[in-house]
Order: structure tokens, then sequence, then C-alpha cells
């Protein structure tokens, strides 16, 4: 195998903590520092751009389907949505009462989800930044950190996966897509609840750090924990079909639309 190119992150002497984010048309790389800051790379020239606008860690990212933007999560509890072209931030999203710790977009780039260390998911509108859905983790966890999720929309409604910080199991939440509105339709006014868990998919032992819906199998969807196990599960009876073991610090972890096929960045026993 061949190196191609090497890059060097424009950040000076700050240290790059995490390749955190690759778009699925190859088009974009982000990586990010301790301090907040990003640098958003061209995967055909390799020029950059650097992003500022957090004030701490950035901790998640994830670019709509064509790539054109970028959403980042932080540990200043706020998301920021970027144009891939410009690096101008066009929107800051502000609600979660923690960190942000996993960022993720529908198929279509209409909808994302956000988890955090408040023990919430929330659902919002990328049209026009609205929070519209607030989902809690069951009773017991509410003060768990969520540590990924993950949003599928179906006909008739979406599925949101999420899962908290030690136990291992996935949620799988279906939600409607209008959630009945006490507020008169104020935007920053998530609906409560707005859905209920349909199943609680349970293998991992311990957290579970990703999780993927296929891109083209609505029913499927693919996590991976600190188990060193990548699962993938059918939804529609919540079992797991297939466990991949062996897999350590897994950074990235991705199916391809079109081919269907799963890529990893890992470090391999």
């Amino acid at each position: 195998m061949e190196c191609h190119r090497i890059i060097k992150a424009p950040c000076g002497d700050q240290e790059i903590h995490a390749m955190v984010g690759l778009d699925g048309q190859g088009h974009y790389m982000c990586t990010a520092n301790l301090f907040g800051e990003m640098v958003l790379w061209s995967g055909v020239d390799g020029t950059s751009k650097v992003l500022k606008g957090h004030s701490k860690k950035v901790l998640c990212t994830a670019f709509t389907p064509g790539g054109e933007t970028l959403c980042s999560g932080s540990a200043d509890g706020t998301i920021r949505v970027w144009s891939s072209v410009s690096g101008e931030c066009m929107q800051t999203l502000k609600g979660h009462k923690g960190g942000v710790k996993s960022v993720a977009l529908d198929a279509r780039g209409r909808s994302m989800c956000s988890g955090a260390s408040d023990g919430t998911v929330r659902i919002w509108r990328m049209m026009d930044g609205r929070c519209t859905h607030k989902l809690g983790l069951t009773n017991e966890e509410e003060s768990k950190t969520v540590t990924a999720c993950a949003l599928n929309p179906r006909e008739g409604g979406r599925v949101i996966a999420c899962s908290g910080r030690r136990d291992g199991v996935v949620h799988l939440w279906a939600e409607r897509e209008r959630a009945p509105s006490s507020n008169g339709g104020k935007p920053g006014k998530p609906a409560p609840k707005g859905g209920s868990i349909v199943h609680s998919l349970v293998g991992h032992k311990g957290r579970v750090s990703r999780i993927v819906f296929h891109p083209s199998a609505p029913d499927l969807l693919c996590t991976h924990g600190d188990d060193d196990t990548v699962r993938v599960w059918g939804m529609a009876g919540g079992k797991c079909l297939q466990s991949i073991d062996g897999l350590s610090k897994v950074l990235a972890l991705q199916i391809l639309p079109g081919t269907g096929h799963m890529v990893l960045g890992c470090e391999c026993r």
C-alpha cells in the first residue's frame, strides 16, 4: 500500500487529538485539537481551513450526505453547523446542559440527533436549527451520559438509537414526525418525550461508542463498544445478527452508500 499524501495541521504546535470526521463522498476530512479548533481538509487537493468557535474540546462531528455541511459537538455544550465550502459557522445550537458526545444526521441531511452528558437526546431540524424533540433515557439512567446516537427516517416516523454510559444497551425509540406542541410553536422549545422505546438491544459489555444505520437497508444498524466488538442488529426483532470480535480503538465506523460495505478505522490486535 502506497502513501499518497502527507498533510500537516495548520494549527501550529497544537496537538491533533483525533480524526473526528470523514464525509461519505471522500471530499472532506475533519480533525480537531484539544482547544476547540478544527481543521477541515479537502480530500481532493489536501488544502485546509481552520474552524474556530467552540470554547472547549470538540467531541464529535458529522457531515451531511453530500459533505457540504459539517456539524460539530463540543464539551462546551453547543453544536455548531459549518459550511464545508466557506468554513463559515452558519448556526450555533444550544440546549444541552452538558458536553455533546455524539451527533448524527439522517440519510437526507434534514434532521440531526445529538446525545450529551445530561442524559438526553435532542432532535434538531437542519433547515432552521429548531429542537423539535427531547428524549430522556429511562428513569434509572437519567444521570448517565448518552455516548452514541443515530437517526433513521422511516415511513410514518423516525427511529432514534441511543446508548448510555456503562450498561452497553442500545435503546431504539419510535418517534412521531409531528410531536404535540404546547408552546405555540416557538423555536428552541422541544416537545416532551415524543416517542417510546420499542426495543432495547442487549449484547455489548460496557460502553457503546458508535451507532450507524445501514443507508439502504433501514432495518439494520451496526454498533461498536468498548468490549472490542462490532455488532450488526436487526431492528424488527431487536436481535444481534452478527458479531465481529477482536477490534479495539475504533476511530471510525461507516457503511458506504450503494455498496453496503462497512468501513472501520481501528487498531486491530
